[in-house]
């Protein structure tokens, strides 16, 4: 042997051992060096769903990407079928690394001088996604580590999840879950054999293959993964060439955008919230609550409860949620503001209850001071003698504030805190007029015991959520005796597009001071609909009554989600004990002071531009001072000065308080 021939035995041996030494090195690094991926730092989108699981709200993830978390038995089996035959038909056998897809896309590496095929497989595909990286053969190497890390640390399926919630669909579209919405409206549980290709296909290349921008290559793309599932047994001939046939998307869906602030309240409860709302009712609230005119600087809301299981079906927090110059972001129904009258039913229902008053009882409407509180009727008339039942219909407050000094305004807040309804700021006979904060949410839940013959039923909005025992606060007679006299109140002249129908509706409206606040809120025995509109800041707005202004949308509503039986009873003749309710002599003291001319509803005609306008009083203590609409105008020492002048027309609230107290009251009209 030659010196050349000696020389070249140990090169040969050193290119041998390295030929051999080589692949065991790196396979010992691959297997048995750990390269963790955090997989806890991918954020994920939060949906809201209705009842049924269909899509209310969607929010995007902390990197401003639509990004849902998967879940496995929420996908098409297809789809994985389909997947699988593509993309890594040994995914269930390999380790990470499918070594005989390596070794052929070397030999395309060697053949090509350029990568061809990655030879990647799923899991590989799933480390990439974790941690994007150039494609060389660096980055490879380390997608092949880290696969192999990934599969000793989770199984299969977890690994799937994992993938199927990280591919890319276009823009910031991310995972099959917002892949499927954004391309066909939908969740990917029931996928056709052309949609399940076209997800398969698109995340090769999300921008390149975007059906609405480049649907010739996403066909093509889809069609060349359709082909593959035939060839490998996915598919059947006639499914292939069927799905061949089916449209590409060419545009996205929108995400869902409805029931902002419900959705907005949920937040927080996880990625995936079930709320009790029903989507199409939702859909149909938000629409109908578009419709009324409003003046600027107010606003409205709107919820509806099923009243047997307390679950909240829709929720309209205001009129438009962009809309920024009237607060539209901010959610009225659960604003603290005045419940007006709406405390009324409950005030007679409870005292009845106590058996302190009976339906058929005769109250005098009549003006009282109470330690100086003076209460009066919105149109400062009187009626006499009336049944209690008869002044809840007309909505009267005199008779009211007489029923809550029987009952005590004490005990009455305190049946309502026991019941779960707490009144905020509320102290005293004013309660009964809505001196007290409450939002339309509780108002709701207060209004249930109607539907469930007296008992209150806390109200929810999250799916599998205990909403609470029902509380009893009246007792099921009287109940049925305010339905009775709810039912009788009769429904507004004009209804928003409603149409009359024969239905019993148990509803009363309020009004909030000055007009800050119009309610009107009911039941038919099954759906309690709550409606508030009002100033946003809680200032006056003259002329917005419940009545006037949120009772034809009530009705409206009622006409369209009209299910139950409402339950009541028309009472009977009262027990001889409770056929007077008489004032406490201790804190009712009776004014006797009268306005004979003008007397309220009286019509005045101006001559020659002015009107001197003699006033007639019986019972009065001078001095007086007397104002008109508000404004004080002098004192009174003598029947002399009482005559007034008024130069312009129009309408006139004419207030006297003597020396003793004594009041008086007229509205009155002057024309020219």
């Amino acid at each position: 042997m030659n010196i050349r021939s000696q020389r070249a035995v140990p090169i040969a041996l050193s290119l041998a051992g390295g030929v051999i030494l080589g692949p065991l090195l790196l396979i010992g690094w691959l297997y048995l060096v750990d390269n963790p991926i955090d997989t806890g730092v991918v954020s994920w989108s939060t949906v809201v769903t209705d009842r049924e699981e269909r899509d209310l709200h969607l929010f995007l993830a902390e990197d401003e990407r639509y990004r849902l978390k998967s879940v496995i038995e929420r996908i098409d089996p297809l789809y994985f079928r389909i997947l699988l035959a593509h993309e890594d038909r040994r995914f269930h056998d390999h380790s990470g690394v499918d070594w005989p897809g390596m070794v052929r896309a070397f030999w395309q590496l060697v053949a090509n001088g350029r990568l061809v095929s990655g030879g990647s497989t799923l899991t590989m595909q799933t480390a990439k996604l974790l941690d994007p990286a150039p494609r060389t053969i660096a980055s490879k190497l380390n997608e092949m580590q880290r696969a192999i890390t990934l599969e000793r640390r989770f199984n299969k399926e977890q690994i799937l999840t994992l993938y199927t919630g990280l591919t890319p669909y276009g823009g910031n579209v991310e995972g099959i879950e917002m892949g499927s919405r954004a391309w066909f409206g939908k969740p990917p549980l029931h996928l056709t054999p052309a949609e399940a290709a076209l997800l398969v296909a698109l995340p090769q290349s999300p921008e390149w293959l975007r059906p609405d921008r480049h649907p010739n290559r996403a066909q093509s793309a889809r069609n060349r993964i359709l082909r593959v599932a035939r060839d490998r047994g996915v598919l059947s001939d006639d499914e292939m060439h069927s799905a061949m046939l089916s449209p590409i998307p060419t545009q996205k869906h929108p995400p869902p955008r409805i029931a902002h602030h419900l959705a907005w309240r949920v937040k927080g409860e996880g990625e995936r919230v079930q709320t009790t709302l029903d989507h199409d009712l939702q859909q149909d609230l938000e629409r109908i609550a578009l419709d009324p005119p409003l003046p600027d600087g107010t606003n409205l809301a709107i919820l509806i409860a099923d009243a047997p299981s307390g679950e909240l079906l829709g929720y309209v927090g205001s009129k438009n949620y962009f809309n920024s110059r009237n607060a539209g972001a901010f959610d009225f129904a659960t604003a603290v503001r005045s419940p007006g009258s709406t405390l009324k039913p409950f005030i007679y229902g409870l005292a009845e209850s106590l058996h302190l008053i009976h339906p058929n009882t005769l109250i005098t409407d009549e003006p009282v001071s109470y330690a100086g509180y003076r209460p009066e009727n919105l149109d400062y008339r009187f009626r006499g003698e009336i049944t209690a039942a008869d002044a809840l219909r007309l909505s009267l407050n005199i008779p009211a504030v007489k029923v809550l000094d029987r009952l005590s305004p004490g005990r009455f807040t305190s049946s309502l805190e026991q019941a779960g309804i707490v009144l905020e700021n509320g102290k005293g006979l004013p309660i009964a007029l809505g001196g007290a904060g409450l939002t339309l949410e509780k108002l709701v839940e207060l209004y249930t015991a109607l539907a469930r013959e007296g008992e209150v039923q806390p109200i929810g909005f999250l799916m599998g959520k205990e909403q609470g025992k029902p509380r009893r606060l009246l007792d099921k007679t009287s109940t049925r005796h305010i339905n009775w006299a709810l039912a009788k109140t009769g429904t507004p002249a004009h209804r928003l597009g409603g149409t009359a129908s024969k239905r019993e509706i148990a509803f009363k409206t309020g009004t909030g001071p000055g007009g800050s606040d119009a309610l009107a809120i009911g039941t038919d025995g099954r759906y309690i609909i709550g409606v508030w509109t009002g100033t946003v800041t809680g200032e006056p707005l003259p002329g917005n009554r419940g009545l006037r202004n949120a009772a034809p949308l009530l009705h409206r509503l009622f006409d369209r989600y009209h299910e139950g039986e409402l339950k009541l009873a028309r009472p009977d003749k009262a027990p001889p004990l409770l056929a007077r309710l008489e004032s406490s002599a201790q804190d009712l003291q009776r004014l006797q002071m009268e306005i004979l001319f003008p007397a309220s509803g009286t019509t005045i005609k101006q001559r020659k531009g002015r009107s001197l306008i003699p006033l007639t009083l019986k019972n009065a203590s001078y001095p007086i001072v007397r104002t008109i609409n508000g404004s004080r105008l002098e004192i009174i020492n003598n029947p002399k000065e009482l005559a007034m002048t008024i130069t312009q027309p129009g309408t006139y609230r004419l207030s006297l308080v003597d020396r003793n107290g004594a009041s008086g009251r007229s509205v009155f009209n002057v024309l020219q």
